[in-house]
């Protein structure tokens, strides 16, 4: 069984014939590249929603005081590779405001997770078939706005806004 495809074009017809086995194998080739373009575009919009996710905890930090502990930061419970620099604390506004969380109910959970780690969470909770776009970054900020998740240790509901980053602080009068 053969497969022919015709185009017509200015300077003549392309006729291309094919064995329907070979035509299947590039299909099977054509689809797999399709989708690991596809895929990787969502990691493209998966990494600006975690930039995202970091610049709204430095503003956190900025705005309201980063939350001090005593050094050295344990390790993320994540990934190891990290320290542990971001801490659920609720801040923010009740929910109506301006967004805001439904429940709330604080988190008492030490710092676990570096700021990767919590937001690749947080993104995770997002609605399924909810599409991330690159192009347009205010939608993503009206998306971090509302979007809530539930801290990994104790599931205490959060929102961006209730993240903040950890300074680490020498104890004083301990002798090392």
């Amino acid at each position: 069984m053969t497969l022919t495809l015709r185009a017509r074009r200015r300077r003549g017809a392309l006729e291309v014939t094919l064995p329907l086995y070979q035509f299947e194998a590039m299909r099977t080739s054509f689809l797999g590249r399709l989708s690991e373009a596809q895929a990787a575009i969502r990691r493209q919009a998966q990494h600006v929603a975690l930039d995202l996710f970091r610049a709204a905890v430095a503003a956190n930090g900025a705005s309201c005081g980063a939350v001090r502990a005593a050094a050295p930061l344990p390790e993320c419970m994540g990934c190891s590779a990290a320290a542990a620099a971001v801490k659920i604390v609720k801040r923010c506004a009740p929910h109506g405001a301006r967004g805001g969380c439904k429940d709330r109910r604080d988190c008492f959970c030490a710092p676990a997770w570096c700021c990767d780690c919590l937001g690749k969470w947080w993104l995770s909770s997002a609605p399924p078939g909810l599409q991330l776009s690159v192009e347009g970054e205010e939608v993503l900020s009206e998306l971090a706005a509302d979007l809530t998740a539930t801290c990994p240790t104790c599931r205490v509901p959060f929102c961006v806004h209730d993240c903040v980053p950890v300074v680490a602080v020498e104890e004083e009068g301990v002798a090392r």
